[in-house]
């Protein structure tokens, strides 16, 4: 066997796939106005590792930490992707709960998709 094809099944079997690791995404905070006939009577859940409660005041406005985040996607020969990031916008998300039963959940994804204020906060209508 030749020493040029020594190195190139070698190479062969150094390539594949890959993870993308870059840098965590630093913590934010996501602006949520509930919208209700009385707001204060909701309390806001979050699932992002460490669970949290908010109770919501009275103007429905609160703001929920996020926390700091890494996102990782598999590449094959570090040019295809494999599979996708896991982004938590699909998988983190808040329970809206009312006498201790829950109303409603959305993931950050759905959050993202509501309408906003003039002040940026993404209203969640609720009825009933």
């Amino acid at each position: 066997m030749s020493s040029r094809l020594v190195v190139a099944l070698a190479l062969l079997g150094l390539v594949g796939c890959t993870y993308r690791l870059p840098a965590p995404l630093p913590p934010s905070q996501q602006q949520i106005r509930v919208v209700a006939s009385s707001p204060e009577s909701y309390l806001v859940m979050t699932n992002f590792g460490n669970p949290a409660k908010y109770e919501v005041p009275s103007s429905g406005r609160l703001l929920v930490t996020i926390p700091s985040y890494h996102t990782c996607g598999i590449y094959l020969f570090n040019v295809v992707k494999v599979r996708s990031e896991n982004a938590p916008f699909r998988e983190w998300g808040i329970s809206i709960i009312r006498s201790g039963k829950m109303v409603r959940k959305l993931s950050l994804q759905d959050i993202a998709d509501l309408p906003t204020d003039n002040d940026g906060y993404h209203l969640l209508r609720i009825t009933g």
